[in-house]
């Protein structure tokens, strides 16, 4: 990985393509007549990560490792017409009869690059948005720096590859971007600056605790740094003598409905919808209610301070007084918890299905298991604290809810499903609703369980989580869809979700610029009625609709619908 990382450039799409297919289809290559969705799939993956290195790194492909994606508009142009083209394959394939899964994977992939080819042309983000450029190197630095697999020094022989190609992007944005609104441009230098510190601060600390013993490895990591230090410096004085124009919190207007049927995947009329988006906030609103009157409100006192009637707090002075009442528990506790006999971290154990019973509820968890030679672990537990910005985070109660939010079946769960199907497009093309809404739906099933009676800053914290995502996408719908202005949003979320007013405001303006915003609490939403469709047309449990709905994971939800209820 270093010697490709700290010089590797572009080789043929050809060899790629045998890589790749050394990965996704051991063997000889498929025929057209056996498998012609298999056979796309050869044809298409290798195209896409060569396009975009990155999202091959973060599909598992780790020889992208190092590599950061082209966005000069040559590379952008190539790009659009390689995806147009596989476009017109993927039409084609909707003339066989093919199984009903491949049918699902065929409209999920259209629907897919359909939304990748408007992204890139029609809106082109890169013209207009600085911070995309900082965000995907970022990223990538962070996934590199956290990861699990490989060894520390061959992931910073990435990283140093990352570095190196980072000039070229910023050279891209500056000969990309025109101008740029005060909010891009105040998210841009915020990005920029923390990375040009990250660069000298904790980045670097990574880099000699990961280098050990091999000067020569820590040399080119402080070589890279050190240009792509000044080529930050020349981006901020950039970003700082950009023209402003003026904001854009526009609704989405005709443009909703096709952005949730195309790239999200919902094809639900809007009207339906929005009867949805109120029957959930409003459910999940006296859920709150209920559990706040019906709580202790001494429990909540924090730290050397007097405690404060939780009726007289606002939603986010209610968070802020649960964080600062709750202990810290790191996840080395909770292994030794679960795992008497560990030493953590257990770098030789792979995390293996099991079954464990939380408060009653058998569910499926992760314990430490044998690894399989040559086998990359796929999570690992170590000695730090969860940084998670969730107020139950720091309980134990909360951690046991970190586990099962990710693990039963959250997103890592949905992860490793996704790694085990037969098909790439619903792990690289997964749905970002589901997605989105997996993780959310989890803690909705845990709302549910005795935490108002045993730890109730646990189940308010959760309950008002859940609120607040429901608040989000119904003000979504109704300010996209033209019924709502800017101030009648801010209004709504002062007087019925009880923001403060600078909160409503700034929240408002992250709905009319964001409307992605709203895919939590919408997926979380669209999970529960398939659940209640499932139960009703089936009479089976819900640990049989999860296992039903995790053996698609990825699909939209439409064919979700399709393959898991009967006569759909």
């Amino acid at each position: 990985m270093r010697e490709s990382a700290g010089g590797k450039r572009r080789a043929q799409v050809c060899l790629l393509g045998a890589l790749v297919l050394a990965v996704i289809a051991p063997g000889c290559r498929r025929s057209a007549a056996s498998d012609p969705l298999g056979l796309f799939e050869e044809d298409f993956f290798p195209v896409l990560f060569e396009h975009r290195p990155t999202l091959g790194a973060s599909c598992g492909l780790h020889r992208y490792d190092g590599r950061l994606d082209d966005l000069s508009p040559l590379e952008i142009g190539n790009r659009v017409s390689d995806l147009n083209s596989f476009l017109g394959r993927l039409q084609r394939l909707e003339q066989l009869k093919l199984t009903a899964l491949d049918s699902a994977c065929v409209r999920q992939a259209e629907a897919w690059i359909r939304a990748e080819i408007q992204r890139v042309s029609e809106h082109g983000i890169w013209r207009t948005h600085p911070e995309a450029y900082f965000e995907l190197a970022i990223g990538e630095l962070a996934r590199l720096k956290e990861a699990a697999y490989a060894t520390p020094a061959q992931r910073l022989g990435a990283v140093v590859g990352l570095l190196n190609e980072l000039p070229g992007l910023l050279a891209a944005m500056r000969g990309n971007v025109g101008s740029v609104t005060p909010e891009g441009q105040e998210r841009a230098l915020q990005l920029a600056r923390k990375l040009h510190a990250a660069l000298q601060g904790e980045l670097a600390d990574w880099a000699r605790e990961a280098a050990g013993v091999d000067v020569a490895l820590i040399e080119e990591y402080r070589a890279a740094a050190s240009q792509a230090g000044k080529e930050l410096e020349l981006a901020i004085d950039w970003l700082n003598q950009r023209a402003l124009e003026p904001s854009r919190a526009n609704a989405l207007g005709p443009r909703f409905e096709p952005w949730l049927r195309q790239e999200l995947g919902v094809e639900m009329p809007l009207e339906e919808l929005e009867k949805l988006a109120a029957a959930s906030f409003q459910a999940s609103a006296r859920r709150y209610s209920k559990g706040v009157a019906a709580g202790r409100p001494s429990e909540l006192k924090p730290t050397g301070q007097s405690p404060k009637p939780t009726a007289s707090l606002s939603p986010a002075e209610q968070m802020a007084e649960a964080r600062r009442a709750l202990g810290q528990v790191t996840a080395s506790g909770l292994v030794q918890r679960l795992f008497p006999d560990a030493e953590p971290p257990v770098p030789a154990w792979r995390l293996t299905r099991t079954t464990l019973v939380i408060d009653g509820r058998p569910v499926f968890c992760l314990l430490p298991g044998p690894l399989a030679p040559h086998e990359e672990p796929p999570v690992w537990l170590t000695p730090t604290e969860f940084h998670d910005t969730a107020p139950w985070a720091g309980t134990l109660a909360g951690v046991r809810l970190q586990l099962v939010r990710d693990l039963y079946p959250g997103s890592w769960y949905w992860e490793r499903q996704l790694t085990r199907q037969r098909r790439m497009i619903p792990k690289v093309m997964a749905c970002p609703v589901m997605k989105a809404g997996w993780p959310l739906y989890v803690v909705e099933l845990l709302v549910g369980e005795n935490y108002w009676a045993t730890e109730p800053e646990v189940a308010r914290a959760a309950a008002l989580h859940l609120m607040l995502a429901d608040a989000m996408w119904f003000g979504a719908l109704k300010f996209h869809r033209g019924h709502w202005t800017l101030q009648q949003l801010v209004e709504w979320l002062h007087t019925s979700v009880e923001l403060e007013a600078d909160t409503a405001r700034s929240q408002a303006v992250l709905i009319a610029r964001q409307p992605q915003v709203m895919l939590p609490g919408l997926g979380r939403a669209l999970i529960l009625q398939l659940w209640e469709r499932y139960r009703s047309s089936t009479h089976r449990s819900r640990a049989d609709f999860h296992s039903a709905l995790i053996t698609h994971a990825g699909l939209r939800i439409r064919d979700l619908e399709r393959l898991i209820l009967p006569g759909d």
